[in-house]
């Protein structure tokens, strides 16, 4: 609070200042104050130390080869996003797109509802709230066939977007350093005697440099936003990251304001020191561990850059000497400019070198990564520079316009360094960093292991040791929502009349001890998410080896040469119903029934259509049939669970897991006594497949459509 009485001035508040109103001593202690406020409210803003939201795991994997579309295809990145500005789409074979269902802190995750064999397209794009740095990639995963792509694409060099936003902030450091080298020269210039050849006013500077600044924010909150609206690049400059843009702006408009009045010279500098550390506050520098450090460091590089740099500049455009710059004029103003240059550019040096660590793994990076070629382009412009100030320096002649060239070389080095999405230090720290450990439910070798579901939750029940009498049971519940969601459930067992509480050992994780006994029917039920607990029919204890079973069937399966089959999917309500008809080695014809969609596959040539429209024609990669959607290797605990009769066909029920990189998986196959397989289902995390084959080895026959549009 500050409050003039008489002639004093006094400032009440964590620092007192008394002085006259005449005081210069006063007035400067008390801009000090303010200016320390500011840059300490503006450091102690930046949050933790984090690195950029890169992508580090997701499920499928980029390149992975499936048998079946997962229910769920989820991303995890490295460091926290901004929820409401990060997008996943997952694009499937037949140009269906379906968006992110759920977003957390580290995480997105989207609803599949399909199973259509091809290639899946997974768009992600995430705002970070450090920085507020936008990344994007793309990966690609395939059903039934092997992806070109086999690594995602996670841009960590600018894009054509960066690369203009760049430019326009290339010309905001321009502003703003030439703005604090005007400040500079035109103080030196009013020391006695008074040099009013000296025309430095640094109003023009900073107007470019609002004008750009303006710029730049608008075009990182379009590139952030969902969509190109005023209320999408209001919530990104209200978010995290763009409370610092906002103080920038705001900051060098009161510089600009200030500047119209040369006895608020004072406000002018402290405007311009506030923007600066706001400049740092928003960009790499916030990223640094500790964040207060970066942003320090940051700030006084551009600031001692804009007196030695800046100064360089204001030379080049406000000092005409009357008599050149060998003259005894110049000699005059180089000889005041000399002292300060010199301290600012050993500070720039010094603080440059130790942001340079900050964001290098190595040396080996000025030369391994893009990034750090640019970085030594930025050192090279200021060995050049060096000479040329030596020889100013030593009062000989001066070349103001020529290191004036190479300061704006090394200021567009500075914009194009802070365009980069995730520095070289950042990429590494987030391709360390590890996956979650597998959930403690899981089956083992010697368990009986059972699938269900309850809702759209996801229920794997697990007896260990799997014979009559006491067992450990073991419950993995995987909602949708994956782990997070999981964690907030709670869920009882039910035991034939008896109700068992199960304890919570994990997210996903729960277990009770109880007694068991052959062919004891045992329900899981999840409080408050439905009726229809997952019900688990129990085979006579212990249940039999059905390792010799599964070998069987891999090996009679892959016999067949041509099949049908009828696919429901759920949990979608209602469920999706598909058909299938399938011609050994390269030919399937898969029609969605529920969409009125249809596509068939001929080697490495695919047509699609939706209802009576016209074929379209694409070429990808080929697609190898039969393949089946239990086809994973290392399965788990194989079991005969039961027998039963379908369609006149007497079948041996085989139960197994599979804990693959894109999910945890429960099987159930009706096996006849030939290794056929007439039913199989698949029950993993939102993704409840349930297939019916028939007509093996029978007369079907696929062949291309007429009424072909190239779509290719």
């Amino acid at each position: 609070i500050v409050q003039r009485v008489g002639t004093r001035l006094t400032v009440w508040g964590p620092i007192v200042i008394s002085a006259t109103e005449t005081s210069t001593q006063g007035r400067r202690v008390g801009w000090v104050a303010v200016a320390a406020l500011t840059v300490g409210v503006l450091v102690g803003y930046a949050p933790p130390a984090r690195a950029h939201a890169a992508l580090v795991s997701s499920q499928p994997g980029p390149g992975a080869r499936l048998t079946s579309a997962p229910g769920v295809v989820e991303v995890g990145f490295s460091e926290p996003i901004i929820v409401e500005l990060s997008s996943l789409i997952v694009t499937d074979p037949g140009g269906d797109t379906w968006s992110r269902t759920v977003a957390r802190d580290h995480s997105m995750l989207a609803a599949v509802d399909t199973n259509l064999p091809g290639v899946y397209l997974v768009s992600w794009k995430t705002v970070s709230p450090i920085d507020g740095h936008t990344l994007r990639g793309t990966f690609r995963f395939g059903v039934g066939v092997t992806p070109d792509q086999a690594a995602a694409d996670a841009t960590v060099a600018p894009r054509a977007p960066d690369l203009l936003i760049a430019l326009g902030r290339a010309i905001e450091y321009a502003g703003l350093l030439t703005a604090v080298g005007l400040l500079l020269v035109s103080r030196l210039a009013r020391r006695e005697p008074a040099l009013t050849w000296v025309r430095a006013q640094p109003a023009g500077a900073l107007g470019v440099a609002l004008i750009a600044g303006v710029a730049v924010v608008v075009g990182e909150a379009l590139l952030a936003a969902a969509s190109p609206s005023v209320a999408a690049v209001a919530r990104y400059l209200f978010a995290e990251p763009g409370i610092p843009r906002l103080v920038r702006v705001g900051a060098t408009t009161v510089a600009v304001c200030a500047e119209r009045s040369p006895a608020r010279r004072r406000l002018t500098w402290v405007s311009i020191m506030v923007a600066i550390v706001a400049l740092s506050a928003s960009g790499h520098a916030a990223a640094a561990r500790p964040a207060w450090w970066g942003v320090t460091v940051d700030g006084l590089h551009v600031l001692a850059a804009g007196l030695w740099a800046g100064g360089i500049l204001a030379l080049a455009l406000a000092a005409r000497p009357p008599g050149g710059w060998r003259g005894r004029d110049a000699r005059q103003l180089l000889r005041r400019f000399s002292r300060p240059a010199l301290w600012a550019f050993v500070a720039t040096v010094a603080f440059g070198t130790v942001r340079g660590a900050q964001e290098l793994v190595g040396v080996q990076d000025l030369i391994a990564t893009s990034y750090g070629q640019v970085l030594t382009v930025k050192i090279l412009a200021v060995a050049l520079m060096l000479p040329m100030s030596l020889v100013a320096w030593r009062r000989r002649t001066a070349r103001p316009r020529r290191e004036a060239g190479l300061a704006v070389v090394v200021i567009g080095a500075a914009a194009l360094l802070a365009a980069y999405p995730v520095p070289p230090q950042r990429a590494a720290e987030d391709a360390d960093v590890d996956e979650a450990a597998p959930g403690q439910a899981l089956p083992r070798t010697d368990d009986l292991t059972l699938g269900g579901r309850t809702g759209d939750i996801l229920v794997g029940l697990t007896l260990r040791p799997g014979t009559p009498g006491r067992n450990d049971v073991l419950v993995h519940l995987v909602p949708p929502g994956g782990e997070e969601a999981a964690g907030a459930l709670t869920a009882d067992l039910l035991v034939g009349d008896r109700t068992v509480a199960l304890e919570s050992c994990g997210p996903m994780c729960r277990r009770v001890s109880t007694v068991v006994h052959s062919e004891d029917v045992l329900r899981v039920q999840v409080d408050g998410v439905t009726d229809d607990p997952a019900r688990f029919a129990l085979p006579a204890l212990p249940a039999a080896d059905g390792r010799a079973l599964l070998d069987r069937v891999d090996e009679r399966m892959a016999q067949v040469n041509t099949l049908r089959y009828d696919e429901v999917l759920g949990p979608a309500d209602p469920a999706i119903l598909s058909t299938a008809e399938i011609v050994a080695p390269d030919r399937i014809d898969f029609t969605v029934v529920s969409r009125d969609r249809e596509t068939i596959r001929i080697g490495s040539t695919f047509y699609r259509r939706a209802g009576d429209g016209p074929w379209e024609v694409e070429e990808g990669p080929p697609v190898t049939v039969p393949s089946y959607i239990w086809e994973y290797p290392n399965k788990i605990a194989p079991r005969i669970v039961g027998r039963e009769r379908l369609d006149d066909v007497s079948t041996r029920v085989l139960s197994f897991f599979v804990d693959d990189i894109s999910g945890q998986i429960w099987y159930r196959l009706w096996v006849d006594a030939d290794g056929l397989v007439h039913r199989a289902e698949m029950r993993t995390r939102g993704h409840f497949m349930d297939h019916d084959y028939y007509d093996f080895d029978a007369a079907v026959s696929v062949e291309p459509p007429t009424d072909v549009i190239d779509g290719g």
